[in-house]
């Protein structure tokens, strides 16, 4: 029975590798399998019952949660017609169309049977049950299977099959791992836009996406698109800061020729640059955060994982960096704007909206700043375009040129 137990055995060799899912694919050639050899091979891989030892080693995996999580979700979408399209021209290599019939019949029979029935048995992750007990008839069978010439050929190339399936199983696995993590980044970007358009319905921003359906990558979905919903909001209050604060007032020609219009410029600057370094600060402690939570989730091929956020992460803070400084230079050029008003109080007064200065080199020192202030507005807006960034401009009002009176 010893040369039986390796025969059999081997119908589990291929799914060797399972494990290792997600290792780098290996393209294989493609056999030219004919209809007619496709078709035995069919009938033999249904025969063995591959299907059925397929779903029962995914269930015993001696993995992590994670893995087996991630494995039942594959098999969830894999249908036994792509498990056989997958494994017949690995077969089909090794086993002619003849050799395949011939064994076909030799796994149909009573002996052969029962003996898969054991090797199920066994693959569900039981105690090995005893040997079934087999009559004279079938133990005749299983003489007449050790004689054929395609049951020699079939078990000395059990290694090679099993190392094609192997490769093969790597590839499909990778495949469909690659498949998960597009869907998940694809559902966080469906969930961003969500929250970036539910600015005016009732309740406020909030996102609603379908669940992956597998239950870390669900968890890492919620952990990135809650993180964004909270930097979302934080925006939403910087920018309803700069409203109460009057940022966008604080050049009207009215509001820099009296001092009690500069004092409230100089305020109004103030807290808008202290709104502008909370966001910071927000934003900063929000992807702290972000990470952090992240690694505590356990997941196949979570370095790639981390890896494409830790990317994706570091353009949106890089972005949030320089939103940061472009708004420090706006402040800077209204502070020098404001500076200006009020060494030039007294000699300045509002004509028809229109700002009066009393010399030609005030007029051509404030249009210089106003040309830097435009400059730097139109860097601004263009910064925001390029992106399609959907923060609120910083200007309500724009500033204008100066003329002498």
């Amino acid at each position: 029975m010893k040369q039986f137990k390796q025969l059999v055995f081997a119908l589990l060799f291929f799914w060797a590798g399972m494990s290792s899912t997600f290792a780098e694919p290996v393209v294989m050639r493609s056999t030219g399998v004919t209809p007619l050899h496709a078709k035995a091979i069919h009938a033999l891989l249904t025969a063995m019952r591959v299907t059925n030892l397929f779903t029962a080693v995914i269930s015993n995996l001696k993995t992590s949660p994670e893995e087996k999580e991630f494995a039942a979700s594959f098999m969830a979408r894999t249908s036994d017609e792509e498990i056989y399209m997958h494994l017949i021209p690995i077969y089909a290599k090794y086993i002619n169309e003849q050799q395949a019939i011939e064994l076909t019949h030799a796994y149909n029979s009573s002996f052969m049977r029962k003996m898969q029935g054991h090797i199920l048995a066994g693959a569900m992750g039981k105690p090995a049950p005893p040997l079934p007990f087999f009559t004279p008839a079938e133990q005749a069978e299983f003489r007449r299977f050790q004689s054929l010439s395609s049951a020699r050929i079939f078990n000395d190339s059990q290694a090679k099959i099993g190392a094609d399936a192997k490769t093969m199983w790597a590839n499909w696995g990778r495949t469909y791992g690659l498949s998960v993590r597009d869907k998940v980044f694809a559902t966080i970007a469906k969930g961003t836009e969500a929250i970036n358009k539910s600015d005016d319905k009732p309740g406020g921003a909030t996102f609603n996406v379908e669940r992956v359906g597998i239950s870390y990558v669900d968890k890492f979905i919620m952990i990135v698109l809650n993180s964004t919903l909270k930097l979302y909001e934080a925006d939403k209050h910087f920018s309803a800061d700069l409203v109460s604060n009057g940022y966008g007032n604080i050049l009207l020609p009215t509001n820099i020729v009296t001092q009690r219009g500069i004092d409230e410029g100089k305020a109004s600057l103030e807290a808008s640059e202290a709104s502008a370094e909370r966001l910071l600060r927000e934003i900063d402690t929000l992807f702290k955060q972000r990470i952090e939570e992240l690694a505590t989730l356990n997941f196949p091929s979570k370095a790639d994982f981390m890896q494409d956020l830790e990317s994706s992460s570091v353009n949106v803070y890089d972005y949030l960096i320089k939103l940061g400084e472009k708004m420090r230079g706006q402040v800077d050029i209204r502070r020098r704007i404001l500076s200006f008003a009020q060494s030039r109080l007294g000699e300045t007064k509002v004509v028809d909206g229109k700002l009066i200065l009393s010399t030609d080199a005030d007029v051509e020192m404030y249009n210089g700043l106003v040309a830097q202030y435009n400059a730097l507005n139109a860097d601004y807006q263009e910064f925001l375009a390029q992106r399609q960034s959907k923060e609120r401009g910083f200007l309500n009002q724009d500033a204008k040129p100066g003329t002498k009176k």
